[in-house]
């Protein structure tokens, strides 16, 4: 799954960009599940900007990286700029995966290929749609993986630790967690919270959905058996979220669904969500069937 990454990477970038400019600000309520509340306040300055001192941030198998700065005002979001050396004699490839910025897990932009003896100055981005979603205001923590596989035959490589880069305002800003909405589920340390409707989605309706890992491994979140108004739908709904990690994501219902059903107005959606270990892929939680209700 890894290697997919470098395929889908520019037609990523595409649907990013046309999303932007399609999605509303505000999904519909639900109205079905008991409610859960918003937590934590902002505390740093709001005139602090974050900012990264220089660190050499990987350096193995012939690869250096070096994060070299921060900066806020990219063009699709933030940017983690670096430096990568590759003293090796193969041409490779580096992508960073499962990144997380202040805790909350996020998409971003970057995909680097660098020919052997050479270097290359990159950035990494963290998608601006994420980052506004999650509600991050100020960037306090970012941690990744990266993924280092050959370029011309996508052999892997090497797959790093975790990487942990504080900013400036790791002591300073604490991350507000807005866990109002409706509670789909709540139970052994999973926390799945509806946040409402986007009905008019880039690929149609999206139901977005906070997601709360605080178990001890990474998990996978799927949805089964989902209806719309009655009608069964196959939506594009799957969301990895590393342990003591949260995300918000979208469960996408495809607008060919919605025509074929001749649905004009969502009033309720029926699932079934399917929680297993991402690694083992074994179940853990298998709720049974959750209704929402919309206005």
């Amino acid at each position: 799954m890894r290697k997919l990454v470098g395929l889908t990477a520019a037609i990523l970038i595409c649907v990013n960009l046309a999303a932007c400019g399609n999605q509303p600000q505000n999904p519909a309520n639900t109205d079905a599940l008991p409610s859960a509340q918003p937590t934590a306040t902002p505390t740093a300055n709001p005139s602090e900007e974050a900012s990264i001192e220089s660190s050499l941030i990987y350096d193995a198998n012939g690869i250096k990286v070096t994060a070299k700065s921060l900066s806020s005002g990219g063009l699709f979001g933030p940017e983690l700029n670096v430096l990568i050396e590759n003293n090796t004699d193969k041409n490779l490839t580096i992508q960073a995966q499962n990144v997380s910025v202040n805790d909350f897990m996020v998409s971003t932009i970057f995909s680097a290929e660098v020919p052997a003896g050479k270097k290359a100055n990159d950035a990494i981005t963290f998608e601006k749609g994420d980052i506004e979603a999650a509600g991050i205001e100020k960037i306090a923590s970012i941690e990744f993986f990266l993924n280092i596989f050959e370029t011309d035959t996508w052999d892997d490589f090497a797959y790093s630790e975790k990487i942990a880069i504080p900013t400036s305002l790791a002591d300073s800003y604490t991350q507000p967690i807005d866990r109002s909405g409706k509670t789909v589920f709540d139970e052994g340390g999973v926390t799945v919270i509806s946040k409402g409707i986007i009905h008019e989605g880039f690929l149609g309706p999206e139901l977005i959905l906070f997601i709360e890992n605080n178990l001890d491994k990474n998990i996978t979140v799927q949805a089964g058996s989902v209806s719309v108004n009655g009608f069964a739908v196959d939506p594009v709904f799957s969301s990895d979220v590393l342990s003591g990690k949260k995300i918000i994501d979208e469960m996408t219902i495809m607008s060919t669904d919605i025509e074929k059903n001749k649905i004009e107005t969502i009033s309720e959606i029926e699932l079934s969500l399917i929680i297993f270990d991402s690694e083992t892929f074994d179940d853990i939680y298998k709720p049974g069937p959750i209704t929402l209700q919309f206005d």
